[in-house]
């Protein structure tokens, strides 16, 4: 939060330095914040439209391990798409500190 006498100074500097000082970390951390998140969800989604419609992909595999109960690639399969997610989260949070170093 940004205390009024300071957001007048930033003000009475012009516009441009109020979007870039204030509007945009301001911004930046809620949208990095966001994509971490939505990054997770974005793969699962993908896994699970190839496992209701497709003919190739993890989804697939994942399906077709479960028709022919064979529990030990269905697990395996589960844990590489929770380590891939995983990972996906992880390199976001990595761009996250490197673009918001003020915040970390």
């Amino acid at each position: 939060m940004v205390q009024e006498p300071s957001l007048t100074l930033i003000r009475e500097a012009g516009g441009r330095v109020l979007v870039r000082e204030v509007y945009l970390p301001s911004v930046t951390s809620w949208i990095m914040g966001n994509l971490k998140v939505a990054l997770g969800f974005a793969f699962t989604g993908a896994v699970v439209g190839e496992f209701v419609a497709s003919s190739r992909g993890l989804g697939y595999l994942l399906s077709f391990a479960q028709s022919m109960f064979n529990a030990a690639l269905t697990l395996a399969l589960i844990i590489l798409i929770m380590a891939f997610v995983l990972v996906l989260f992880a390199l976001a949070g990595f761009i996250e500190r490197r673009l918001l170093r003020w915040k970390y």
